[in-house]
């Protein structure tokens, strides 16, 4: 009994260290992983090119994680800022950048001059730090103007290569959406989420429309094609907005279905269609 005994101990330690090795192996590869998608992935989603050679600094706070990209171009002092979501940011608010960029001032000499700080609030579109904090102030005081939430809300990262609705789905079924004649504002989403939207239309007397019709009868946007471009936005917008408030099987799909929503309506605005290819 002793050397059966010790035979078990034997094969359990084994075990152990058999174990231990892999748990190492499988935090080795996911630092590998985080480590990539922190240098590689996650800044093609900027609203500006990040270099290769940007200073990376990872931070995780008690009420968001943040990653900070920062280099010096032109004598300026650049900073790009991914965070998710902060408490009390507004509710369609989710992870976003906030891009940066400092003009060190000069305290002597013949060329004086104080800082001139910057945030990006559009493609080549800069607004005084001053500026930003007024309407990050009347926001949060319930008095904002809507040229301040434009300031605040402006789309242009928002739909820049944005992900969103489709990390922790990767090698699944996927719906990319872009603009037409600007394709950094191009999404990518999880077939998951048009199939709880979609997979029980709305009935009414004048039929289906948009994407309820596409996806229902396989035609248009879900006809199978390679490429298909939608040009009538307002017939989408009106179909999506009829599931608003409608029941979903998963918790993000009521945020996919606003995101969408907002996607559209800032195509139609621009005066742009949208390219729609399926994988």
């Amino acid at each position: 009994m002793g050397c059966g005994l010790t035979s078990g101990l034997t094969s359990g330690k084994q075990l152990t260290l058999e174990q231990e090795s892999l748990n190492i192996q499988i935090a080795d590869n996911e630092a590998k992983v985080r480590d990539d998608y922190i240098k590689n992935i996650l800044p093609v989603t900027s609203p500006i090119q990040i270099p290769s050679n940007a200073r990376i600094l990872v931070q995780n706070k008690d009420f968001c994680s943040q990653i900070k990209y920062q280099w010096t171009c032109d004598g300026y002092n650049y900073t790009c800022h991914w965070h998710t979501r902060t408490p009390n940011a507004p509710s369609d608010q989710g992870d976003s950048w906030v891009i940066e960029r400092c003009l060190p001032g000069i305290g002597a000499g013949p060329d004086v001059r104080p800082a001139k700080r910057e945030l990006l609030v559009g493609e080549d579109q800069w607004v005084s730090k001053a500026k930003w904090d007024e309407s990050i102030r009347a926001r949060k005081q319930g008095i904002i103007t809507e040229a301040q939430r434009e300031i605040l809300n402006n789309v242009y990262w928002k739909f820049k290569n944005n992900y969103d609705f489709y990390n922790g789905f990767e090698g699944e079924g996927k719906v990319i959406l872009s603009m037409k004649n600007n394709k950094d504002l191009t999404i990518q989403i999880w077939d998951g989420y048009f199939e709880d939207i979609f997979s029980n239309p709305i009935f009414n007397n004048d039929g289906w429309q948009g994407f309820t019709r596409d996806y229902q009868e396989g035609i248009g946007a879900f006809s199978g094609d390679d490429d298909n471009i939608i040009i009538n936005l307002q017939e989408y917008i009106d179909d999506l907005k009829q599931y608003i408030g409608k029941s979903q099987s998963y918790d993000e799909t009521d945020d996919c279905l606003e995101f969408l929503i907002a996607f559209f309506e800032q195509a139609r605005d621009n005066h742009d269609c949208i390219e729609l290819r399926i994988f």
